[in-house]
Order: C-alpha cells, then structure tokens, then sequence
C-alpha cells in the first residue's frame, strides 16, 4: 500500500510508510570541505562502533572513487544532491527518475540565474555520476545478522539537454 503523505497533517506522518532512512550518509562526508589535492581522486573515512549482540568493535569504512575527469565532490556539488532531494520530496517520491530544468534547480539553491550556474550543475550532475561509494561493514542486516559491504552510485545516470523545456 502506497501512502499520499501529502494527505497527511504533519503529526500523523508516517515515515516508515513512505520511504526508509539510511543514517549512514549521516555519518559519513560525502565530499571534500576544501579543493582536492593535485591527482586526488580517492577519499576514505573510517570509524569503529561497538557491536553490542557481538561485544566486539566494527569498524566501518567509505571511500569514496571519483572519475578522471570530474573528480571529487565538494560543498557545491553536495548542494546540488540536496536539489536533487528537494526536487524528489516535491513530486512526492514518486519515481526513481527526477526531471527537472537546470534553470529549475538553479532557483531552488538560491544560485545566480547565469551561464556560470548552470555549467556548475551539468558539472556536479556529470561528477556525481561518476562517483562510487564503497560501504565496508555499514549496514546491519537483520534478515542475515551480519554486517554488510555495499557499493553504489547516488545517480545511476544522467540525461542533459541543451535547453530548458
């Protein structure tokens, strides 16, 4: 059953009804905090947790691989994920595929209406699809009670025309 959160007051929303949070983009960076050094293209972040059902500690890793050309993210580029989310949350999650204008996003993120923003979001759009997360023990699988390695892209593709609809 699909539920219309839209339909529901904000104390009556159910959170499990309509999507399932990962905590695990919480604990992690997903992007550089200043320019990557000359070459860089791998980052990698690592913690330890202590596994209470095993009484031992886990140690949890991302790292995070960028392509030749684009490189790694940095705040600007997480900023255009958090559009993308905007964007999904306006048309209520209802399809995997996001369409947008570049214009669209630009005004959403409050940038300047030019030519330079909207090379910038072609430009974090192509670098997120490049980008691979490599999750080692970050997930608990109840199903399997055991930890889980996972890797993934946050786009799985992008699709740029050359003009606003």
């Amino acid at each position: 059953m699909k539920s219309n959160a839209a339909e529901k007051t904000p104390q009556s929303f159910d959170a499990k009804e309509t999507y399932r949070d990962e905590l695990n983009f919480a604990e992690f960076p997903l992007a550089l905090l200043d320019r990557p050094s000359a070459g860089q293209k791998t980052l990698e972040f690592s913690d330890t947790i202590f596994d209470r059902g095993r009484r031992e500690p886990v140690t949890r890793k991302l790292t995070i691989s960028a392509s030749d050309k684009y490189g790694l993210p940095t705040p600007r580029d997480e900023e255009v994920i958090l559009g993308l989310i905007q964007l999904s949350h306006q048309s209520e999650f209802s399809d995997r595929k996001v369409f947008f204008s570049k214009g669209q996003l630009v005004r959403l993120l409050g940038w300047s209406d030019d030519g330079k923003s909207y090379e910038r979001v072609a430009e974090a759009l192509n670098k997120w699809a490049g980008i691979t997360l490599f999750w080692e023990k970050s997930w608990w699988s109840n199903e399997e009670k055991c930890w889980v390695d996972e890797a993934f892209h946050i786009l799985d593709n992008v699709t740029l025309y050359d003009k606003e609809r």
